[in-house]
């Protein structure tokens, strides 16, 4: 267990490490780092929204749509996976799609 925390550690640190240095070699300068951290805490907002709407959509789906989804199908999901994982992914693909456009905007 302490070996995939370590493992998990220092694979998010490296990542944050790439990108902060890919968008320093790209834009020529150290300033653009900067102005990546000021986008990244607007946009902590918009993905804490975007959990608490999935999550709600989550419970939603379970308690209300799954009864229409048996009906209209003739299918049972036991495990509950569609609400869990699927309608979930959906919405966040979904908002990926709104939340990176505004980030090119936001960008140029």
């Amino acid at each position: 267990m302490k070996r995939a925390s370590l493992a998990l550690v220092l694979l998010l640190t490296l990542i944050v490490v790439g990108v902060s240095a890919s968008e320093a070699f790209a834009s020529d300068s150290l300033g653009a780092i900067v102005n990546v951290q000021k986008t990244n805490r607007a946009l902590h907002v918009l993905a804490m929204l975007i959990g608490v709407l999935a999550g709600t959509l989550s419970v939603v789906g379970f308690a209300a749509i799954s009864a229409w989804f048996q009906r209209a199908t003739k299918k049972v999901d036991t495990c509950g996976v569609m609400y869990l994982h699927g309608l979930p992914g959906i919405m966040g693909g979904l908002a990926a799609l709104f939340v990176v456009h505004g980030f090119i905007r936001l960008r140029n």
